[in-house]
């Protein structure tokens, strides 16, 4: 049987409460506040056979098992649907066949007879803000972890560590911080995590990180474990980025689909994380040609006098900053150790030219490609969510021979399975592809003749209230 487990839902409860949905005990329960849902899209990865899943829920506190229940089946490259507050039976809406799911917060895995993935979007009303991350494969998880980005008080911003241990044992957890210009952990700390639960390590009030300074995280247990990594806060107190976490780098280049430097007010920061054991040189190269260093180049935290990037180490080097780059133009950047050393990549994504349109998100760069993606989420005017997907090839500016195929259900229950053309830029965008009507929500899966790494952004990109519910994820691989 394979096995999918997801990181840590942030926040589950039912709509109507407003009970603490994170750790009462957790500064980060306090800093971002309560009401929050969370909905699961899981994808069929086989296009023959329908996929039999079990979810199951466990207290993160003392891991105890609260949840096990089945899911209805899902169609051969289709996907699946939970959302935590909807009501037992009401599938269509993401409700469970039989069981309701219980208020609180949990670390969560699905097991399923067919191969699957997932994407776990979390929101809040109350908090005004919300984000999207993968759900962590059996075959990802890992005994040391990293994060490119931990702070207290990064110029108003702030990181959380939500690390998950789907073990059957209590682990104890080592948390390491390490400044940009240095190897050796400028602080640690170490938590207990019972079998099956969860726990949140917030950085806010870590006296031992120096304001307006950046750093970034290795996690270590003495078994396997997920992480999450978040940023939060900014000037309007509501950006909220979800961050990946890393096994380990990678010695060849990295993709980045998604480089703006004011892209109609959208703009990128690229974090660079050394996660090997000597420092190195970096090279960033975006898609016009431009080239920039960490030794050479003094944007963000970058040196500029010639001294590498020191092991464990990250470098945020913002690309909005970069006179280079040209206004309302999409890049792509792939991004190179000079000297060798594995890199680890996540690119930040915000729109903050006003409280009332502050957008953040964030993303992982990729060292592979594959000729199929999928993307589990995908929505044309759903509760007035729109996506976009822009993939582009390894190695080249587009992709050839570019499909998506659409599989879902509109708000009327009328099924859809259309194939339309990718064109050669890669950009997709669902408010511009007519046979989606108004209120889709489905999976969509990317097919090309050459190797291509995809990003997937959905955000209510008409509503300029003062919410961020901008989340993006990459596109899934299957090779």
């Amino acid at each position: 049987m394979r096995i999918l487990r997801n990181l840590v839902f942030l926040a589950l409860v039912l709509i109507l409460t407003s009970a603490v949905l994170i750790n009462p005990g957790s500064s980060f329960a306090q800093q971002i506040g309560t009401g929050y849902v969370s909905a699961i899209r899981v994808q069929n990865l086989s296009s023959t056979t329908a996929a039999k899943c079990t979810i199951h829920a466990y207290d993160e506190t003392s891991g105890t098992e609260k949840l096990n229940t089945a899911l209805s089946d899902i169609s051969p490259s289709a996907a699946g649907y939970v959302y935590t507050p909807a009501t037992k039976g009401d599938t269509a809406n993401g409700g469970l066949p039989s069981d309701t799911f219980p208020t609180g917060s949990f670390a969560v895995s699905i097991e399923c007879d067919q191969d699957v993935s997932a994407v776990v979007t979390y929101s809040s009303d109350t908090q005004k803000m919300g984000d999207a991350f993968v759900g962590v494969k059996q075959t990802d998880l890992a005994k040391v972890l990293y994060i490119s980005n931990a702070y207290n008080n990064y110029y108003g911003y702030y990181t959380s560590i939500r690390i998950q241990n789907p073990t059957t044992a209590s682990q104890t957890v080592k948390v390491e911080y390490f400044g940009a210009g240095s190897s050796t952990a400028v602080a640690s700390e170490n938590i207990t995590i019972p079998a099956n639960g969860a726990k949140t390590v917030d950085q806010k009030g870590n006296t031992n990180l120096t304001a307006n300074t950046f750093y970034s995280a290795k996690v270590t247990g003495t078994d396997n474990l997920a992480v999450l990594g978040l940023i939060y806060g900014g000037p309007s107190n509501i950006e909220l980025y979800t961050l990946p976490a890393f096994k380990s780098g990678t010695t060849t280049a990295i993709n980045a689909p998604v480089i703006m430097a004011d892209y109609y007010g959208y703009t990128t920061a690229t974090v660079i994380q050394n996660a090997g054991t000597a420092a190195t040189d970096v090279k960033i190269t975006y898609s016009d040609g431009t080239v920039r260093q960490y030794t050479k180049d003094n944007n963000g935290a970058g040196k500029g006098d010639g001294s590498k990037l020191a092991a464990g180490a990250a470098w945020a080097y913002t690309d909005y900053q970069d006179t280079a780059l040209k206004q309302n133009t999409l890049y792509g950047s792939k991004i190179e150790s000079v000297d060798g050393q594995p890199l680890i990549v996540t690119v930040n994504e915000s729109k903050n030219g006003s409280i009332k349109v502050a957008r953040a998100a964030a993303f992982p760069g990729s060292d592979v490609g594959a000729k199929t993606a999928i993307a589990p989420t995908v929505m044309r005017n759903y509760y007035n969510y729109n996506t976009s997907i822009t993939c582009v090839g390894v190695g080249t500016s587009g992709i050839t021979n570019g499909k998506i195929r659409y599989v879902g259900t509109n708000l009327d229950n009328t099924k859809v399975d259309t194939t339309q053309t990718v064109g050669t830029d890669g950009i997709i965008y669902t408010p511009n592809v007519s046979a989606l009507k108004d209120g889709f929500i489905g999976a969509a899966t990317i097919t090309a003749d050459n190797d291509f790494v995809c990003v997937v952004n959905s955000d209510q990109d008409a509503n300029t209230s003062a919410y961020d519910y901008l989340g993006a994820f990459n596109g899934i691989f299957v090779n």
